[in-house]
Formats: structure tokens, sequence, C-alpha cells
């Protein structure tokens, strides 16, 4: 825990920080964004679901990961008598399919949630969903950085490199949401 609280600390500032503009904004009068009723506002709207269930994907992956590594978690089964080895081994199956299509799945998140800001225009005024797009960009380039750089067995051994990644998206979430808020979605 003490290792991890200078993160902490910080998402919990990004957080703050994003009520603290969300109020400041809805105090001066709201945002100015006029969100137009036709065929390609359901189509962005729908991009936006894709994107957001794309990237749930994503960080399901990572959770499943250090769930799977996770020995105390494995404790916990025993008093319920269920079998770690076989609830791990269908875990772990799960885990294959979403590591070979972790790369396709993210490529496609970025390029949906690009997609869904651009077209509804929703980021032009938001401060909050600006910082959702460079972050996703960051998220893009800081992938395929690892991607293209590393080997699967360098990446293993350098798994502090996916905190920035798991970070960025906690960011995400907290951003999006916020900036959601101010256009009233």
């Amino acid at each position: 825990m003490k290792k991890h609280l200078p993160k902490i600390l910080f998402i919990i500032f990004v957080l703050i920080l994003s009520l603290i503009y969300v109020v400041y904004i809805q105090i001066n009068g709201g945002a100015t964004y006029i969100e137009s009723e036709n065929r390609l506002s359901e189509i962005t709207e729908s991009l936006g679901n894709i994107g957001g269930f794309l990237l749930t994907l994503i960080y399901a992956r990572t959770i499943l990961k250090l769930i799977i590594v996770n020995k105390k978690a494995w404790q916990r089964l025993e008093p319920f008598e269920l079998d770690p080895t076989e609830i791990k081994t269908w875990l772990q199956k799960i885990l294959y399919y979403l590591n070979k299509t972790h790369i396709y799945v993210g490529t496609l998140a970025i390029i949906t949630i690009f997609m869904h800001c651009y077209l509804t225009g929703s980021y032009s005024d938001n401060l909050l969903l600006k910082l959702v797009l460079v972050l996703i960009a960051w998220q893009g380039i800081f992938g395929a950085f690892l991607y293209f750089k590393f080997t699967p067995t360098t990446i293993k051994r350098k798994s502090y490199l996916f905190h920035a990644q798991f970070i960025t998206g906690i960011l995400i979430l907290i951003l999006a949401t916020f900036g959601h808020l101010l256009i009233g979605d």
C-alpha cells in the first residue's frame, strides 16, 4: 500500500480537480454543448458505448491478470470449498483470448472513442474531454511503443511499465465521467 500511495494520491487529486472544474463550469452557466438529433448522432452515441465497452475489456484483462497472480485472493476461496485450480484454469483460458485480441481491441477502442468525440463535437468546449483525447492518444502511442520495442518475455519482466497504462486508464474513466456530466449525459 505504501508504494502505491503516490499513485492513489494523484488519482484522488485528479478526481477532486475534475469535480471542482465541473462545479465551476456549472456555476458559471454550464457548457455550451448543443446536441444535434439526426441519424449520425445515434451512430456517434453507439460509437461512444462501443468504445467504452472495448476499454472495459482492455482493463478487465489487466484486472484478471492481477487476480490470477494474487495468492491471497485464492486463499480466500478455501472456506467456500471451491476448487481454485479449476477456477484458475478457466480464468487463464479467458485471459489467453484476451491477450490474443488485446492489440486489436485496444486499437478499435482508440478509434471508436476518437470518432465519438469528433463526430459529436462534445470535446470542443470541454477541457475534461480534451484531456481524455490526449490520454487516449497516449495509451495508443505508449501501447504501440511497448508492443514494437519489447518482446513478450521482456514485457513480463518489466511489468512496472504497465502501471502507467493502468493509471492512465483510471484517469480516462474519471475525466470522461466528469466530462460527460458537463454536457448533460
